[in-house]
């Protein structure tokens, strides 16, 4: 697992061919509950990266060193920085910027 740069707002991932700025302009984001601690933004983008995403994440959930099966049922994807993956690094960034 190689350390990666930090992805600032005004970068751009390639995703499945697609150029995505990590945080697109003109990106709303809300509040929720009137609570102003916690933000919500939807991102339009999101059909360019979530197929691929989901792939990803259910081929490591079948791996022991990123899954950790959950005692009540299912199963937890750790580590989202370390999975090398285009679109984990576009939705990490994000959620980290």
């Amino acid at each position: 697992m190689s350390k990666q740069t930090v992805l600032k707002a005004k970068d751009h991932v390639i995703v499945n061919g697609h150029k995505l700025r990590v945080w697109p302009y003109e990106q709303a984001v809300e509040t929720i509950h009137q609570n102003p601690a916690i933000l919500v933004a939807k991102f339009t983008d999101h059909h360019d990266y979530a197929d691929s995403l989901t792939e990803h994440i259910l081929e490591l959930e079948q791996d022991p060193d990123w899954t950790h099966h959950m005692h009540i049922g299912g199963s937890k994807v750790s580590h989202i920085h370390q999975w090398e993956n285009p679109a984990a690094r576009l939705i990490h960034a994000r959620a980290t910027t």
